[in-house]
């Protein structure tokens, strides 16, 4: 009998659905719209220039607040103990 390793233990599968759950809440206190640029690019994998014409927002504009709103998420990670 051959036993295959399931990848993650159930332990790591909890916590990386803790940490998704979190990370999900804090990206969406945000506010728009910087939660919607977050969202657009790193969850459905847009360019810069699609959430732009999305947002009705330039691409230079999108780039700054998703700069800024990755700033203020690894500010709250850090200042609470949690790392990515």
């Amino acid at each position: 009998m051959i036993l295959l390793s399931a990848g993650n233990s159930t332990e790591e599968e909890a916590e990386e659905n803790i940490l998704h759950d979190r990370l999900w809440k804090i990206v969406r206190s945000l506010g728009e719209p910087d939660s919607s640029i977050i969202i657009y690019q790193y969850f459905y994998n847009q360019k810069v220039s699609e959430v732009a014409r999305r947002l009705g927002m330039t691409a230079g504009a999108v780039q700054k607040r998703s700069l800024r709103a990755r700033k203020k998420i690894k500010a709250i990670l850090e200042k609470n103990g949690e790392y990515l």
